[in-house]
């Protein structure tokens, strides 16, 4: 798992921090009001899949 990591480009930023605490809450509403651009989707679902493992 950490070599996915190191190959993550995920900049971490306050915006994915939200987005984080958006889907540890498992809250839909606020992770989807939070996902602003292709961007954000795009990190979000590397993140996704970095922590999926």
């Amino acid at each position: 798992m950490v070599s996915n990591r190191e190959q993550s480009q995920l900049s971490l930023n306050m915006d994915a921090i939200g987005l984080v605490r958006a889907l540890i809450r498992f809250d839909p509403t606020e992770t989807a009001m939070k996902v602003r651009s292709i961007t954000d989707a795009q990190n979000l679902i590397e993140l996704i899949f970095c922590v999926g493992g």
